[in-house]
């Protein structure tokens, strides 16, 4: 090292306390500074190279305990120096590189704006994108390449040369699998980078593809370091190009969809003049004038050609622009002519450019030279494959060269004249046919309006005799019913009541399955979906069937899923009717062993809409039986309309339509009825239905209880009750019932009599048939609502009444202003629920245990000592009530005072109900006697 400075650099530390001239006495500066010592440190930048020298330079020695202390204060101001040198270069940096993105920003911003990019014109655009970019980073040379539509070749668009100031648009290309860079580029997603030599290529992308790139070269240096500014701003120059081919790719879009609309909008133009008329003659100028017009043709002609005739075609029908000499009524001839038998045979439009260069001279291509046509334009029609006709567009003004969409447009225009074509030639035969068809259709229509008027004369005797038949059997068990709760009936009287309620029950629903079955044909059945205690159903038919199956000397079981929701929503009407019918077939037919029903829950999911959330349960039912089973021959047509198997005809019961109506039944709610079965070893019944599990439940609860008499506070209301009803059997049942336990009750015989009560009299409820003379309840209920509007009666209730088989619509009668629905007959029980639904009444109920003992012959013998200890403990006042109600032989009040003292003293309450029951008043006087 020849000077103390460059020992700093190679050493990065340079020390001589003494002497430093002598050490380097060929340094001028040193000796002319007289310096004695020298004390020098490099200084660094962020990466650890050197970019300076701290040194000191004293005429006299250092002290060697002055050493330590500068060699720390020249590092700590070396430290300092080196990151000011570093902050000076950043902000140089810092600001070279704004100003370039300012250049840059500007630059693109201009580009942005660019007219020819904007509307997809690749030429100018890439031309002011190369220059842009050649001027803006000072390089020799910027090209655009494009891929090919194979991807193997990338094809040059445009290159631009600074030097020289030129842009060159010949035809280059290069195959990819010889440029390694340009492949390279394709690959990455980044910009390809090269220094040596110098270059930066970027690829150029359309909806997320590579298409080419964007190639800049530095021509007149042979290296070049770029600035990461420099790759941003090809980057975004590369996006302008994706830019300008978007809006290529949407010009040609558009372009393509004017020629679709136009194709789509004649032929609409064409097909609907052919679906409009069946004259030929329109549909075929119709055709020629549209195509002429919208070809701007000179002339357009529609032939037909019958290849079993004259090798001749007519012209049926010309479009001839003004300049022109029109041609109908000639013949293009066929026979010899290659081109029209090129047309003929082929499927593809055919076409001739310039009829004067034509080479071979046919009779026809003669007759266009004369009449000067320049270029032809033809395309069969045909039908199912075969040739009727041909359209031929004439150009007379010059030479046309067809484009590809006009000649799918024509393909496409002579796909439907080839059917009118057929059209026209299948017209006459049409006609003929359609006259023979003519009589026989009318025969037709005179047959089925007669089936009409025999199908309805079937739906309205149903009708009449569904309300013939249920409105005495209505009376008939209405008043057994009545009858049976008299308590001064004798047990043999009841026992004939049952036998009269049973056989009535029996027969209505021999009648119901008959009705049910033409309701179901005649599609007039429907779902009248409701929310019903399931379990206390199911207890229902297990009662029911529990004697006639201990009877035989059979089990029967019913075995239910845990999981059984308590509430369910279905037709609980029509799920009685299935198992009501499977369950009497399985007994009917089981004479040893057992017969078994069995519910589980199949699946359960919750169904959401716009507003709840409800739980759908799908149940399974099985009815298992240990009988005779059914022969494999008979259970195809087990679910038939009146069809018995061989045991059903051998046990001389029933009418055949049982399964059937379940079958029906179990499809309406969802499911399917099957069966398995086998000859002497029983059978089995599944199905399954769907239904909800209710949200809330309103239930009387009334079950079987048997209704005595209203409770006290209810009885203070002096409930009123209107009955409206043609038939007076049925008022008399219906008051009978409703008086015995203390309602207020009235009577009409029509509509008009029912609204003259209301507005007198003002009953709570009012139960409406809707079928009556003179005013029938859908003309009477909307009258008395209006009545009780203006009388302000927000609280009056309506229940609708009939008796007829077809189910009424329950929404018309809502519609009309009624708030439920009680079909005829019903049971007494089924009349109080609806009452205690609307009016919201408590009954006094007869004990389960007196109601059993009420069915005994004898009872069990109790002390007078220990009913004279119970009464000790009752108030006299009810005593004397009791013995005054007692001697005056009131039933009711008798009824109702024993309720009262039924929760405190249950014994006593069962013995005197007994009494009552069996009318022994004299006991009843004995014991509330004061003596």
């Amino acid at each position: 090292a020849g000077t103390p400075c460059e020992e700093v650099v190679l050493r990065e530390i340079s020390r001589y306390p003494a002497n430093v001239t002598e050490v380097f006495p060929h340094h001028t500066k040193l000796q002319e500074l007289g310096a004695e010592s020298y004390f020098g440190v490099a200084i660094f930048d962020q990466q650890e190279k050197v970019v300076g020298i701290l040194g000191i330079i004293d005429t006299s020695p250092l002290k060697p305990e002055e050493v330590e202390n500068q060699s720390l204060i020249l590092n700590i101001f070396a430290a300092r120096a080196g990151i000011e040198l570093e902050r000076k270069k950043t902000q140089t940096q810092l600001s070279k590189q704004a100003d370039q993105l300012r250049q840059h920003n500007s630059v693109l911003t201009s580009l942005a704006k660019n007219q020819a990019l904007h509307q997809g014109n690749l030429k100018e655009a890439f031309q002011d994108i190369t220059e842009v970019i050649a001027n803006t980073l000072k390089v020799e040379q910027v090209s655009v390449w494009l891929l090919n539509q194979e991807k193997t070749q990338l094809e040059r668009q445009n290159m631009y040369q600074r030097s020289n100031n030129t842009h060159t648009q010949l035809y280059a290309a290069i195959e990819l699998e010889t440029a390694p860079t340009y492949q390279k580029t394709l690959d990455a997603q980044e910009v390809i980078a090269l220094e040596n030599p110098a270059s930066l290529n970027v690829a150029i992308q359309l909806q997320g593809e590579k298409v080419g790139l964007l190639s800049v070269q530095e021509a007149s240096i042979s290296s070049r370091v770029w600035e990461l500014e420099e790759e941003m701003f090809i980057r975004s120059t590369a996006d302008l190009i994706s830019l300008a081919l978007q809006a290529q790719e949407r010009n040609e879009t558009q372009i393509t969809l004017t020629r679709q609309i136009r194709r789509i909008v004649l032929l609409e133009q064409i097909t609907q003049q052919i679906r409009q008329s069946l004259n030929p003659k329109i549909i075929f100028q119709t055709t020629v004038d549209q195509l002429g017009a919208n070809f701007a043709a000179s002339r357009c002609h529609l032939v037909s050609y019958v290849s079993k005739l004259a090798p001749i075609a007519p012209i049926l029908a010309e479009y001839c622009a003004p300049a022109y000499e029109p041609l109908l009524g000639t013949t293009i001839p066929v026979k010899d002519d290659y081109f029209i038998q090129a047309v003929l045979s082929a499927d593809k439009a055919v076409s001739l450019i310039e009829i004067e260069e034509e080479k071979e001279l046919t009779a026809q291509t003669n007759f266009w030279r004369e009449i000067a046509l320049q270029s032809v334009l033809a395309v069969r029609s045909s039908y199912q494959g075969k040739a009727n006709g041909m359209i031929i567009l004439h150009q007379c003004d010059y030479a046309r060269k067809w484009t590809e969409a006009e000649i799918e447009l024509l393909e496409s225009v002579a796909i439907q004249v080839g059917i009118a074509i057929a059209q026209s030639q299948l017209l006459e035969k049409e006609k003929k046919q359609r006259e023979e068809l003519s009589s026989k259709n009318h025969a037709l229509i005179q047959a089925t309006e007669e089936a009409e008027i025999a199908n309805r004369a079937k739906s309205e005797f149903l009708a009449k005799m569904s309300h013939e038949l249920r409105t005495p059997l209505n009376a008939i068990l209405g008043f057994s019913q009545l009858m049976s709760r008299d308590s001064n009936t004798t047990p043999q009287q009841k026992e004939t009541l049952d036998i009269i309620n049973r056989s009535g029950e029996h027969l209505l629903q021999l009648i119901n399955g008959v009705l049910d079955m033409s309701k179901i044909e005649a599609g007039k059945i429907e779902l009248n979906c409701e929310d019903f205690n399931l379990h206390r159903c199911l207890t229902s038919l297990r009662d029911m069937f529990s004697l006639k199956a201990e009877s035989k000397g059979i089990e029967l079981k019913f075995q239910l899923d845990n999981q059984l929701p308590r509430y369910f929503t279905t037709d609980q009407s029509k799920l009685r009717q299935i198992l009501i019918n499977l369950l009497s077939n399985a007994i009917k037919f089981t004479h040893s062993g057992y017969v078994a029903l069995r519910v589980l829950v199949s699946s359960k999911q919750l169904v959401t809409d716009d507003v709840n959330t409800e739980e759908l349960i799908n149940l399974h039912f099985e009815i298992e039986d240990t009988g005779v089973g059914i022969a494999p021959e008979e259970i195809d047509s087990l679910f038939d309309l009146f069809v018995q198997t061989e045991s059903g005809r051998k046990s001389e019961e029933g009418t055949g339509l049982g399964l059937p109506i379940s079958r029906k039944f179990v499809q309406m709610m969802g499911g399917d009825l099957k069966v398995t079965s086998q000859v002497a070893q029983g059978s089995q019944f599944t199905f399954n239905i769907q239904g909800y599990v209710p949200k809330h439940i309103f239930t009387t609860d009334i079950g079987e209880k048997r209704v005595i008499g209203l409770a006290d506070a209810v009885r203070s209301t002096n409930y009123r009750i209107l009955i409206v009803d043609d038939r007076p059997e049925s008022r008399l049942l219906m008051t009978k019932l409703l008086s015995s336990i203390g309602f207020v009750t009235n009577q009409a015989s029509n509509g008009l009599e029912a609204i003259e009560i209301y507005q007198s009299w003002q009953p709570h409820l009012i139960f409406m048939d809707m079928h009556m003379p003179i005013m029938n309840g859908y003309e009477a209920t909307p009258e008395i609502r209006l009545k009780a509007k203006m009388a302000e009666d927000n609280s009056l209730k309506i229940i609708a009444c009939t008796a007829s088989a077809f189910e009424e619509n329950r929404a018309r009668v809502l519609d009309v202003g009624c708030d439920d629905f009680l079909r005829k007959p019903y049971k007494e029980n089924m009349l109080f629920e609806k009452i205690a639904e609307h009016l919201n009444v408590e009954y006094i109920y007869e004990s389960v245990e007196v109601q059993a003992a009420s069915k005994e012959k004898g009872y069990i013998t109790v002390s007078d000592e220990q009913i004279k200890a119970e009464i000790e403990q009752l108030p006299i006042d009810w005593l004397e009530k009791m013995h005054q109600a007692a001697i005056c032989l009131d039933l009711a009040q008798s009824n109702q005072l024993i309720a009262e003292i039924r929760p405190n003293h249950t014994f006593l309450a069962e013995r005197f109900q007994h009494y009552l029951d069996f009318l022994q008043f004299e006991q009843l006087i004995k014991y509330t006697s004061k003596t």
